[in-house]
C-alpha cells in the first residue's frame, strides 16, 4: 500500500509540473485539469504523510463521501458557471469548444480546485502555524496559485465591465471576493458532508 501511495505521489508532482508547464511555457488552454488533478493528489499525499484526513483518507475509507462531495463539487460548478459566465458575463472560455467545456470546466476544472483548494486548507491549519488565519493564507495561496499561470495561458479571460484593476493581470475582485467564495465553498462541504 506504501509503495502505491509513494508512485501515486510521483505521478502527482509530474502532472501538476506538467500542468504549470504547459501553462507558462506551452501557452496552452487545457493547463488546469492537469494542474488542479495532479496539485489535488500531490497536497493529499503530502496531507496524507502528515496524517491529515483528506482526499486519500477519504478514497481509501470513505469512498461513498468524496463521491457525494464530488458530485456537489459537480452542480456547484454548474450554478458558477451559468451565473458568472452566462448571467453577469464575468468570464469566458476562448478556446474552447462544449465538449473541452464540460470536460476541463465542468467535469474536472470547478471540482479538482475545490478539492485543491481544501487540500491547501488543511496542510495550512495542520502545519503552518501563522497569525494570519487559516482561510486568508488559503485565498492568498490558491489566488496566486490558479491564476497567474493561467495569464500565459488564458484558458479563461476575465471580461468584468466595470472592475479594472489588477494585480498580476489578474482583477482584484477576483483574487478577493472570487477566492473567499471559492476557498468558502469546499470548507463548508466539506464540514457539512458526513
Amino acid at each position: 500500500m506504501k509503495k502505491w501511495i509513494n508512485i501515486f505521489g510521483v505521478l502527482s508532482l509530474i502532472i501538476t509540473g506538467y500542468g504549470l508547464i504547459s501553462a507558462v511555457l506551452l501557452k496552452s488552454p487545457y493547463w488546469y485539469s492537469f494542474f488542479v488533478l495532479g496539485g489535488t493528489f500531490l497536497l493529499g499525499y503530502v496531507n496524507y504523510y502528515k496524517k491529515n484526513k483528506t482526499i486519500f483518507y477519504n478514497l481509501l475509507k470513505k469512498k461513498k463521501r468524496i463521491i457525494k462531495i464530488y458530485f456537489i463539487y459537480l452542480i456547484l460548478a454548474v450554478i458558477i458557471d451559468l451565473l458568472g459566465r452566462f448571467l453577469f458575463n464575468f468570464w469566458n472560455y476562448p478556446s474552447y469548444d462544449l465538449f473541452d467545456y464540460i470536460l476541463n470546466v465542468l467535469v474536472v476544472g470547478y471540482p479538482f480546485a475545490f478539492f485543491f483548494v481544501y487540500e491547501t486548507y488543511i496542510f495550512i491549519i495542520k502545519e503552518i502555524k501563522s497569525e494570519i488565519h487559516p482561510i486568508v493564507l488559503t485565498i492568498i495561496l490558491n489566488g496566486l496559485l490558479h491564476e497567474i499561470p493561467n495569464t500565459f495561458a488564458w484558458e479563461w479571460v476575465y471580461t468584468f465591465p466595470f472592475f479594472a484593476l489588477e494585480i498580476f493581470k489578474v482583477p482584484v475582485i477576483v483574487l478577493t471576493l472570487g477566492w473567499f467564495i471559492l476557498v468558502y465553498i469546499p470548507v463548508i462541504v466539506e464540514r457539512k458532508v458526513k
